[in-house]
């Protein structure tokens, strides 16, 4: 949810592949304007659509209280765990 910076990581550590949810800034920002850029970079909407399917979604996110309003109409929102201002959400247990 926000700079890639934010949440790199999560990325290290887990070697999983993420999408960033308004991450069109700073470093990413240039090349995911290229043809062949990988679609990673997602939109509130499409985060929505997202976290209502099917899917375990996991959200990391600097701003949980904003984020859990906003995502409370769509499904559950779980707090998984919270440290150094970051706290990581999901839409299943």
């Amino acid at each position: 949810d926000g700079e890639l910076t934010s949440g790199s990581s999560l990325l290290f550590y887990t070697r999983e592949p993420a999408l960033l949810v308004n991450g069109r800034i700073n470093g990413p920002w240039f090349g995911s304007l290229f043809p062949d850029a990988p679609p990673i970079f997602l939109t509130d909407r499409d985060l929505t659509r997202l976290w209502s399917g099917p899917h375990r979604i996991f959200l990391l996110t600097y701003n949980p209280a904003e984020r859990e309003h906003f995502l409370a109409s769509q499904g559950p929102v779980i707090d998984l765990a919270d440290s150094g201002g970051k706290t990581l959400l999901s839409n299943r247990n």
